[in-house]
């Protein structure tokens, strides 16, 4: 497991669960058409619930939730690198499907219901499922999620040993 020794349950645990961040920001932005379309996958929802509370019921939830996992678990380096590695992953995929839904904010009206927009809505969000579930896989197995490109590499950058 490299020079930060293999982790714990908890740490498995803890890294997994980083990963409902960037999940519930992709159901509540991205995964609209996906859902109308195919209401069955609406159960893949459920896990990220909690957290959509909590970003809705605090002012400015989204970004106080960043703050702390950045300040108390990121930048603190008695907390296991496995688990740091992977929230910072997390709040990078975060940051990307942020970025994404302010670009497509810019898109006008008459061209945002179109087939492209869907589709492109479509392609986030499985892509966010993908990543997504990739690190929680990863986690769960007790190894880095370190091949999402670009992200991974940027995590890597910002985690201190």
């Amino acid at each position: 497991m490299g020079f930060y020794g293999a982790p714990s349950a908890s740490d498995r645990a803890f890294s997994a669960l980083a990963y409902l961040i960037p999940f519930s920001i992709g159901v509540l932005t991205f995964g609209q058409y996906l859902f109308n379309d195919f209401p069955v996958l609406q159960v893949l929802a459920i896990p990220a619930f909690p957290l959509i509370l909590i970003y809705q019921s605090i002012p400015m939830g989204k970004f106080v939730v960043f703050l702390l996992l950045l300040f108390l678990v990121i930048r603190n380096t008695n907390i296991s690198y496995f688990i740091r590695f992977n929230v910072m992953q997390a709040l990078l995929l975060d940051i990307a499907l942020i970025v994404s839904a302010l670009v497509l904010d810019l898109v006008p009206d008459s061209f945002s219901k179109s087939f492209i927009m869907e589709t492109f809505y479509n392609m986030v969000f499985l892509a966010t499922l993908a990543s997504v579930g990739y690190g929680i896989f990863k986690s769960i197995q007790g190894t880095l999620a370190d091949e999402i490109p670009a992200i991974s590499e940027a995590a890597r950058i910002q985690v201190r040993y």
